[in-house]
C-alpha cells in the first residue's frame, strides 16, 4: 500500500518541487498550449503506472475539445499542491474505502437494529389493544360497585342496633353455653374424686383390720413361745425319768441281772417320777 500510494504521489510532488522553483512566476497566467502539455504529460504518467499499453499508444496532443476537462484537473491539482499536508491527504485517498465500508457497515447494523425495533414495537402495538379490550368492563363493574356502595350506605344506620342486639344475645347464649359445659365438667371431675376417695376409705379399713389381725398373730405367737420356754425343762426332766426307768425294769426282768441288787432296784424305781 505504502508502494502505491508512493508511486501515484510523485506527479504531485514534481510538481510541487517545479512549483518550489519558480516562485517569482507563480501570479502569472498559465498558458493554455501549457496547461494543454501538462494534461497530455499527465495522462501519460497515468498510462505508464496502469500499464496500460493501449493508452500509453493512444494517447494524443490535447484539443480544444477537452480543455474545461484538464482545467479541472489542472485546479485540483493547484489545490493539491497548496494543501499543507499532501502526503495526509494522499493516505485519506487510499484510506477512504475502507472507511467508506466501515461506515456503510455501520449503516446496515443500525438499520437492522431499527428494523428489529420495528417489528417489537409492531408486536406490542397489535397486543396493546387486546389489553385495553377488558379495561372498559373493569371500569363500568367498579362504577356499578361504586353506585351500589352509596346506595347501601344509608341502610347501615338503620341495621346498626339490631346487628348490636343480635350480638349481645350471641355473646350472652354462648356465655350460657360455657356455663353449663363447666358445669357438666364439674359433675365429671366429681365422680372420680368420690371414686378416689371411697377406694382412700376402704383402703384405710382393710390396713387398720390387716395390722390389728397381724398384732394379734404377733401376741399369741409370743405367748406360746414363752409357754414352749417355761414347759419344755419340765418335760425334758420327766422324758429322761421315764427313760431312766424304763431301762432299770428291763434290766430287772432280763435273767444275767443279779439277784442281790433286785430289792435295791426296785426301791430306787419307786422314787423315779411317773410320766404323765
Amino acid at each position: 500500500m505504502s508502494v502505491v500510494v508512493t508511486i501515484r504521489a510523485a506527479p504531485l510532488i514534481l510538481r510541487l518541487h517545479l512549483h518550489s522553483l519558480a516562485p517569482p512566476f507563480a501570479h502569472l497566467q498559465i498558458r493554455p498550449q501549457a496547461r494543454f502539455g501538462t494534461a497530455y504529460y499527465r495522462a501519460k504518467l497515468s498510462a505508464f503506472e496502469s500499464a496500460d499499453e493501449a493508452a500509453w499508444s493512444g494517447s494524443v496532443w490535447p484539443t480544444w475539445s477537452n480543455t474545461s476537462l484538464m482545467n479541472e484537473g489542472w485546479e485540483q491539482n493547484r489545490k493539491l499542491a497548496s494543501s499543507p499536508v499532501p502526503w495526509a491527504l494522499a493516505g485519506d485517498a487510499s484510506n477512504r474505502p475502507d472507511l467508506v465500508d466501515e461506515s456503510h457497515e455501520r449503516m446496515l447494523q443500525r438499520h437492522n437494529n431499527v428494523q428489529e425495533q420495528y417489528i417489537t414495537l409492531e408486536a406490542q402495538l397489535r397486543e396493546h389493544p387486546d389489553r385495553l379490550l377488558p379495561q372498559p368492563n373493569t371500569l363500568e363493574h367498579n362504577q356499578g360497585d361504586k353506585r351500589h356502595g352509596r346506595r347501601c350506605k344509608p341502610r347501615f344506620p338503620r341495621r346498626k342496633r339490631p346487628t348490636s342486639k343480635t350480638i349481645a344475645g350471641g355473646s350472652r347464649s354462648a356465655f350460657e353455653v360455657n356455663v353449663v359445659e363447666l358445669e357438666a365438667g364439674r359433675v365429671g371431675l366429681q365422680w372420680p374424686q368420690r371414686l378416689r376417695a371411697n377406694l382412700w376409705a376402704k383402703s384405710m379399713l382393710f390396713r387398720t383390720l390387716t395390722t390389728k389381725g397381724l398384732g394379734e398373730l404377733l401376741d399369741s405367737h409370743r405367748d406360746l413361745k414363752t409357754d414352749e420356754n417355761r414347759v419344755a425343762p419340765g418335760h425334758a426332766k420327766k422324758t429322761e425319768a421315764a427313760s431312766s426307768g424304763k431301762m432299770l425294769q428291763d434290766a430287772i426282768l432280763s435273767p444275767s441281772f443279779p439277784a442281790s441288787l433286785v430289792i435295791p432296784a426296785i426301791i430306787a424305781a419307786k422314787y423315779i417320777p411317773r410320766p404323765l
